[in-house]
């Protein structure tokens, strides 16, 4: 869909990319700095192009955003990015594996107990979303859904730490990331 043209002053910007009418947080932020860029006075159409999943999409150009221009042509802008990895450090018999859901999406199906996840790229540095389910559970039935920051061009180690059942346990510390 289009949307009609929004008039900005001359500066640098965060864009974040969201789904309409989901309930995730953001697919993308991108870098849209048109101060750097000398834009002033220019008529920008900016447009998302590509796919999330490209292995369902038979391998096709990645998602992203670009800006044209008349008589400039089309800048893609930069995502950004940031790495994230995160251990299972929960003691507790309800929690002995995971699946962890990153801005929406299964992004791990059980994760053992002592055990960590990948070292990936997460899109969208900066605030994200991570949820952490008992196995196979949906997303909105989560044990934990915590806001992780995550600044761009880093890699982040989250710990998983804390009980489910609380009361079991001679500690008595509720689930938390840890970053």
């Amino acid at each position: 869909s289009v949307t009609n043209f929004l008039s900005l002053g001359v500066g640098n910007y965060l864009l974040e990319v969201t789904p309409a009418g989901a309930d995730v947080p953001v697919v993308g932020r991108f870098d849209a700095p048109l101060s750097d860029l000398n834009a002033g006075g220019l008529d920008l159409v900016v447009f998302a192009s590509g796919f999330l999943d490209t292995t369902n999409n038979n391998n096709g150009p990645e998602f992203g955003l670009f800006a044209a221009a008349p008589g400039v042509g089309v800048l893609q802008l930069e995502a950004l990015t940031a790495q994230l990895q995160l251990v299972h450090n929960v003691p507790d018999p309800a929690a002995d594996s995971v699946d962890v859901f990153i801005n929406g999406d299964r992004a791990y199906e059980d994760v053992e107990f002592r055990n960590a996840s990948p070292l990936e790229t997460v899109p969208g540095a900066g605030e994200i979303e991570v949820a952490v389910a008992a196995p196979g559970a949906d997303r909105s039935d989560a044990l934990l859904t915590a806001n992780v920051n995550l600044p761009q061009d880093t890699s982040v180690i989250g710990v998983i730490n804390g009980l489910v059942n609380t009361g079991d346990f001679t500690v008595d510390e509720g689930l938390a990331i840890h970053t």
